[in-house]
């Protein structure tokens, strides 16, 4: 489920935040977020391939696109299912907590919005307790482990 969380937040990041400024007045931040919101947890988008596989890797269950699987992943599986679990995944962990993140967003001093430190709202909080306080980085911007090695 953490996995689920930081691709949702990816997913977010990317589809809405990255688009909100620090320069915007709160009113255009709310219509870019209305009007980028409903995106977000939909299939197609970049942050769901149709190639998307589930893996154990070190003990956790990792989203991570099929082709980037290697000998360190483990008991993976592929296929509609395991887009569809992301799918619903993002939808709790986003769709759930929309007034939240428009706060976050409208509150935000950032030059760019996705610099919050979504992990830390949706994924530790207490609706969205799945990861462990070492899985999500102090400072979102330095977490090099999800590029590096291609996890979703």
């Amino acid at each position: 489920a953490c996995s689920g969380c930081k691709l949702a937040v990816q997913a977010f990041r990317g589809g809405v935040a990255r688009h909100v400024k620090a320069k915007m007045s709160a009113k255009k931040r709310e219509k870019v977020f209305s009007e980028r919101f409903d995106r977000v947890c939909k299939e197609g988008g970049p942050s769901y391939p149709a190639n998307l596989a589930a893996a154990d890797e070190g003990g956790k269950r990792r989203f991570i696109e099929k082709h980037k699987m290697t000998s360190k992943h483990s008991n993976g599986w592929a296929g509609a299912d395991v887009r569809k679990d992301a799918l619903e995944l993002c939808r709790h962990f986003v769709d759930g907590r929309r007034e939240e993140l428009l706060k976050a967003i409208l509150r935000s001093e950032e030059a760019r919005a996705s610099e919050i430190r979504f992990e830390r709202l949706l994924c530790l909080k207490p609706h969205g307790l799945v990861c462990e306080e070492t899985d999500v980085p102090e400072n979102e911007g330095d977490d090099e482990d999800d590029s590096e090695d291609g996890e979703l």
